[in-house]
């Protein structure tokens, strides 16, 4: 199984092969996982989650259709699913804190970037800083994107919006961090950090 691709996967899942969904299990758990973390912040929960979805797919593999970008399938299916949870238990908290459907307060972390020599700590401070400034769609939009490694297509899919709304996004996003004051002195760094810097797989 280890030589298909996803698509070709979710072609062999359609016939109930349980080997199939373990392949993908194993190649998408740990982004599923830290994605699902940012989500909703409760480690146990989103296990459960991801294991419940995937036991969906394996029970209901006649019925999905034809999935064109898989990882933003997952994605999507464990985002709708924690966010079904958010909203069925924490009802008061979210009333009281403004939440709004489908939003995602992702906040990074240093772990989300990529060790860099000691010099440069300076800058990914800042760039973290610059991140976590940001509105929640630019942000859930910049970690789907540099840390997953996604399309905006793929992106679209997950977040319920047009392409080019995910591009028009991820633009105001660059362009809102290229204004953030306290990183004015490393402008020139800061669109090859951001490629670079984070652990893309």
């Amino acid at each position: 199984m280890e030589h298909l691709n996803d698509r070709q996967l979710f072609e062999v899942l359609e016939q109930g092969n349980k080997e199939a969904l373990s392949e993908l299990f194993l190649r998408h758990y740990d982004h599923l996982l830290h994605y699902g973390i940012r989500v909703m912040g409760d480690r146990s929960q989103v296990e459960e989650a991801i294991q419940d979805l995937f036991v969906h797919l394996l029970e209901s593999s006649d019925r999905y259709g034809e999935v064109i970008y898989v990882k933003a399938y997952l994605f999507k299916s464990l985002r709708n699913r924690l966010l079904r949870h958010l909203r069925h238990t924490e009802r008061r908290k979210i009333r009281e804190s403004g939440w709004r459907d489908n939003s995602i307060d992702i906040t990074f972390h240093q772990g989300d970037l990529k060790n860099g020599e000691s010099e440069q700590f300076e800058i990914r401070k800042l760039l973290l800083e610059s991140l976590n400034a940001l509105p929640w769609r630019q942000r859930e939009s910049v970690y789907l994107r540099y840390y997953n490694g996604l399309s905006t297509r793929e992106i679209a899919e997950i977040m319920g919006v047009a392409n080019q709304t995910v591009l028009n996004t991820l633009y105001q996003a660059l362009k809102k961090m290229r204004k953030f004051e306290r990183l004015q002195n490393f402008i020139g760094y800061l669109l090859p950090w951001l490629l670079i810097c984070f652990s893309v797989c």
